[in-house]
């Protein structure tokens, strides 16, 4: 048998591509989506983003919450403005001595006629 140059005397096999060996298709970052809170369209960045922003994302789960206009303190009983949503006392003496309190009425309860 008589060879060309260059030739192979095997028959050419063509074998289907490797799909790992392709780029992957990230059509989710191409396409814009839309955010599940304010509908406001965005370019996710991460395959399951589903919020424009993280303020978007806390106020979809209930979780951004504003402090109210004014609160009553849980020791002395005075109105107060609260810094945060979950303050409870007007002032750091107030949160002290209502812990104290809560400590010593524990202390009372475990050992009733004293130590």
């Amino acid at each position: 048998m008589i060879l060309n140059p260059g030739t192979s005397p095997l028959p050419l096999v063509l074998e289907p591509p490797n799909p790992r060996s392709e780029p992957q298709k990230r059509s989710w970052r191409t396409q814009g989506r839309s955010c599940d809170q304010c509908g406001r369209e965005f370019q996710p960045r991460r395959r399951r983003q589903r919020f424009c922003s993280p303020t978007c994302k806390l106020a979809f789960h209930g979780l951004l919450k504003k402090a109210p206009e004014r609160a009553k303190c849980a020791y002395c009983g005075a109105e107060f403005k609260p810094r945060r949503s979950t303050a409870k006392f007007c002032r750091p003496a107030c949160r002290a001595a209502w812990h104290r309190a809560r400590k010593r009425l524990a202390f009372t309860r475990t050992f009733p006629g004293g130590p």
